[in-house]
């Protein structure tokens, strides 16, 4: 195990506690309106222990650019703090209870918390201006997750929408990302029915499909023999 490796080991717990704190606050300042004083000191701890884990794993590695390429997600992280929810989803590869998955069910375990993290950031995230608009019909959080459903899942009912410039913008990427989070709930769940079994686990072959095989193989040969006579 390489530098790199230990160093990410280590820090992975204390990264995801942090990006969960962090959602979660920000999720319960919009819900309930709590003050920033509280909140902003979370934010930037988290944003600033994101920050030195990026620049400590570039360092680490041994080809940076690289390093880079394969990890974007943990780049905007750094470079786009206001997007809490990006926090969540650059850890998801790095768990425990992901990682030792099969690929199949790493697969589908991911997709669903990177679901459910943006629907639970999008509806906080919506909240905050259209509950001070004067014509908004997005009063409470029941109301933004409602919403937020809708229209990741491209259903998009009309009962609940933004009024807002902000909550429009925010509405704008919800519905990009939802299309693209619906296409990988419905990969995800794809590949799981049609991934192939363990070899470990699969079933004992059936003696008779091996007898019918085998008189297959010596039928054909027959019928080149007879061929080449």
């Amino acid at each position: 195990m390489d530098r790199s490796q230990r160093w990410t080991r280590r820090t992975t717990p204390w990264l995801t506690g942090l990006a969960l704190v962090s959602l979660v606050d920000f999720v319960l300042s919009a819900a309930f309106g709590r003050a920033r004083a509280f909140t902003d000191p979370i934010d930037f701890l988290a944003w600033a222990a994101f920050a030195t884990d990026y620049a400590v794993r570039l360092w680490l590695a041994e080809d940076r650019r690289r390093f880079v390429r394969e990890h974007p997600v943990d780049l905007v992280t750094v470079l786009v703090p206001a997007v809490r929810a990006l926090r969540v989803v650059a850890v998801l590869g790095r768990v425990g209870i992901v990682t030792k998955r099969s690929r199949a069910e790493r697969l589908v375990v991911s997709t669903a918390l990177v679901a459910l993290t943006v629907v639970l950031a999008g509806a906080a995230a919506v909240l905050r201006p259209e509950r001070a608009a004067t014509a908004g019909n997005i009063r409470s959080y029941g109301d933004a997750v409602w919403w937020a459903l809708s229209t990741v899942t491209t259903v998009g009912y009309g009962d609940r929408y933004p009024v807002t410039a902000q909550g429009r913008i925010v509405g704008g990427a919800l519905m990009v990302v939802g299309i693209g989070v619906m296409g990988m709930v419905t990969a995800a769940l794809a590949y799981r029915f049609i991934a192939a079994p363990d070899p470990a686990g699969a079933p004992p072959p059936d003696p008779r499909l091996e007898r019918i095989e085998a008189r297959l193989d010596e039928l054909a040969r027959a019928l080149r023999e007879t061929r080449a006579q």
